[in-house]
């Protein structure tokens, strides 16, 4: 049946229960009849006309139903994965990819940045190991429905420079987290947080960042788009300190999109290109597919700035492949 048919259908059933409720209401009180075929033990002579009027809301909802159907999404899927997870307390619950690159070529590493900060103060190699881990840790599953999750979560991003003389980490970030996320229908999801981001190397090479953050997913069967959006908060303790001018490369926000084919999954992140009129941006590219198991083969693709947080006002092209675990879908 058509949308628009169902709309007025809801819309006279609604129209009809209310007349029939005042009408039942001003007709009660003159008939001692009616009184009597409805009147509770207690006395309570309203109890068939409350009957009647559960039984014609619950129509109506049914009818209302069905204007958006429970498609069984991507977001859907993802959410009742982690809600098996949640329920075991000897399971990791994943969070943002998390992966293993044994071979990722960043084609102009920052050299300037790290001169006289290697081991015998080599140049940074092009080729390096990639790696991310990404976990979250509900607190509460249900707090206040019983589609709602707050939670803690943790990624950390690790550039190693295995193929040097020297082996070196030359980079990590690490990123705790804690959000409240709602589960608001089968296609739409929101999540509302705070985000601490950082390198730990304190002193003049330190790189932080403290943000609130409102993302809105939405989904369909096979694909799911992420628009995320953030604001700094306590810089005078963290980015105006280290890196004041970090918004202008990063941005404001991020957009994801993420479709799968099959059995493999494409992402593509853009952040920043608007705001600074294209001249700050970046873009992400991921493909996995499936190998063994849980694990799935993974490419991935970088261009712009930001690849990590000692390069945010920095540009570059990388690319590297190797093993994931989850992906975003």
């Amino acid at each position: 049946m058509p949308n628009k048919i169902k709309i007025i259908l809801a819309c006279l059933l609604l129209t009809t229960c209310s007349i029939a409720s005042v009408t039942a209401e001003q007709a009660l009180p003159n008939s001692n009849a009616v009184a009597n075929n409805t009147s509770s033990p207690d006395g309570n002579n309203s109890l068939g006309l409350n009957a009647y009027v559960n039984t014609a809301d619950q129509k109506l909802e049914a009818l209302l139903q069905t204007l958006s159907p429970a498609e069984r999404t991507a977001l859907a899927n993802r959410a009742a994965e982690e809600n098996k997870v949640v329920n075991n307390p000897y399971s990791l619950l994943l969070y943002k990819p998390t992966y293993i690159l044994p071979f990722y070529y960043t084609q102009s590493p920052y050299q300037r940045i790290y001169q006289g900060q290697t081991p015998d103060n080599q140049k940074v190699m092009k080729s390096e190991f990639k790696a991310q881990l990404s976990f979250q840790v509900p607190i509460f599953a249900s707090l206040l429905e019983k589609r709602d999750r707050l939670a803690i979560a943790y990624t950390q991003d690790s550039f190693w420079q295995v193929y040097a003389n020297s082996q070196y980490f030359r980079e990590t970030n690490y990123e705790p987290e804690i959000f409240f996320r709602r589960m608001q229908t089968n296609q739409l999801s929101w999540q509302v947080g705070f985000v601490h981001q950082s390198n730990g190397r304190g002193g003049t090479f330190e790189r932080s960042w403290n943000r609130v953050y409102g993302e809105m997913i939405y989904s369909g069967s096979n694909w799911v788009v992420n628009v995320n959006t953030w604001a700094l908060v306590l810089k005078h303790v963290s980015s105006n300190l280290h890196n004041p001018d970090i918004a202008d490369y990063m941005g404001n926000g991020d957009t994801r999109i993420s479709y799968k084919f099959g059995p493999t999954t494409l992402s593509l992140m853009t952040r920043n290109n608007v705001q600074s009129r294209f001249k700050r941006g970046a873009e992400q590219l991921t493909f996995s597919f499936p190998l063994q198991g849980h694990f799935h083969g993974f490419v991935f693709v970088f261009s712009g700035f930001g690849q990590s947080l000692i390069e945010y006002d920095h540009y570059t092209n990388a690319a590297g492949f190797g093993i994931a675990f989850n992906d975003w879908i």
